[in-house]
């Protein structure tokens, strides 16, 4: 008697051609279907085929051939290691149960990224999680309630300079971009949070800090909060006015977190960002 497809034989179907197509970009509220063509994610609820299970799956499979994905090696581009995931697939459920959830992007992983298992564990992890602690959201609630992405995934190797990292190309980025816009798709996030220059610019189109810091900026439909970029190698906190530009964006944040995963969950409630100076960063 024939046997029926295993579930996670026919999960991999979908995503296939997507994911293994340099150029797949996969529009905002859509996943692919069947065929390989993009379908609206109210067909599968329609289907009845468990819509927040399929995510979850979904979500797996891109992780996976995320960490196998070689495009800017392939490119010729001096990356170093492999990709750092976005969420340990134990994790995953957990993340995709919220009814809030949030895009984290980044820059690109660092060094210590580059060896470890999460985003932002080095030394401008420490610092962002640190702001973030200002608005009243600490490590273990940011990554249980957001995705934390980058625009490239790998490890670009120093600067020249012999100042912080190489900064991704935009061909890197655009190399990068279907992963982003995937993760999106499948998230459908509430917030999008986009940290440094090239993060802003890819989810908004602006470029000048000065101007986006501590504002609340529409990205297709999402509200957004930039903020800058953590590394040490950043010296646009320092500048006239940043601070208080940092201090705007991470009081938005707050109140986001506040009136979403608060009263999503007692125990995911913050508190008032700070104002208190000796909370805040030193770097």
């Amino acid at each position: 008697m024939p046997t029926s497809t295993p579930y996670s034989a026919w999960i991999d179907s979908l995503s296939f051609l997507l994911l293994t197509r340099s150029d797949a970009v996969v529009p905002q509220d859509h996943r692919v279907g069947v065929s390989g063509a993009c379908a609206p994610l109210q067909h599968f609820r329609d289907r009845n085929y468990g819509s927040h299970v399929m995510t979850i799956d979904l979500l797996r499979l891109h992780t996976r051939q995320l960490s196998a994905c070689r495009r800017c090696h392939s490119a010729g581009f001096p990356v170093a290691g492999f990709p750092v995931s976005p969420a340990r697939s134990e994790d995953i459920p957990t993340l995709l149960s919220r009814k809030a959830r949030i895009l984290v992007v980044g820059q690109a992983p660092g060094r210590t990224e580059a060896t470890g298992t999460q985003p932002f564990i080095g030394a401008a992890g420490r610092t962002l999680f640190t702001w973030f602690a200002r608005a009243g959201i600490d490590e273990a609630g940011l990554r249980s309630s957001a995705l934390i992405v980058a625009v490239t995934r790998c490890y670009p190797g120093p600067s020249a300079t012999g100042r912080g990292d190489r900064v991704p190309t935009r061909i890197e980025a655009s190399l990068c971009r279907p992963w982003l816009e995937h993760e999106r798709s499948l998230l459908r996030p509430s917030l999008i949070i986009p940290i440094g220059q090239l993060a802003i610019h890819a989810m908004t189109g602006r470029t000048v800090l000065s101007e986006v810091i501590g504002t609340t900026i529409d990205s297709g439909g999402t509200t957004c909060i930039p903020l800058p970029h953590p590394s040490g190698a950043s010296a646009w906190t320092y500048g006239l006015g940043n601070r208080d530009r940092l201090e705007a964006a991470l009081h938005l944040i707050s109140e986001w977190w506040n009136d979403n995963v608060g009263a999503e969950s007692p125990s995911g409630s913050a508190v008032t960002c700070s104002d208190n100076p000796e909370g805040r960063s030193t770097r």
